[in-house]
């Protein structure tokens, strides 16, 4: 086999580079050097292929991020709006405990002094004999 190509007849006007190519032969070297080409061309389609479907995959992950992202800040602030009515009727219950507590040590006092002078006002009656 030889390494040089022969001379190519110059085209013509009517004749295009393709079917040039059809009626001229070609050598071995020429078709190998069109085959890695197409190789390399179906390789690059392929790799731009797999780049589309990553950054497709990737448009998709950030999308899904972001409306958990904003679900998360939205249940976030309902949270802590709850917190601060639930810390409110804390405070409200505490304070009617406290006042419940006053109340009922207030009338124990009462009703203590009221007995104490109930107590005292029976030692002066005496009670007859047949009541016993």
């Amino acid at each position: 086999m030889s390494t040089s190509t022969s001379p190519q007849p110059p085209l013509s006007s009517s004749q295009s580079p393709i079917t040039s190519l059809y009626t001229s032969p070609t050598s071995l070297e020429a078709l190998v050097s069109h085959l890695l080409a197409a190789k390399r061309s179906l390789s690059s389609i392929n790799n731009v292929w797999r780049a589309n479907e990553i950054v497709t995959s990737a448009r998709a992950a950030l999308e899904e991020s972001v409306v958990l992202n904003a679900r998360t800040s939205f249940l976030q602030s309902g949270i802590q709006e709850e917190v601060v009515l639930l810390r409110k009727v804390r405070g409200g219950i505490e304070g009617v405990y406290k006042d419940g507590q006053r109340e009922f040590t207030v009338s124990l006092i009462w009703m203590d002094v009221d007995m104490k002078d109930s107590m005292a006002g029976t030692r002066f009656y005496h009670a007859d004999v047949l009541f016993m």
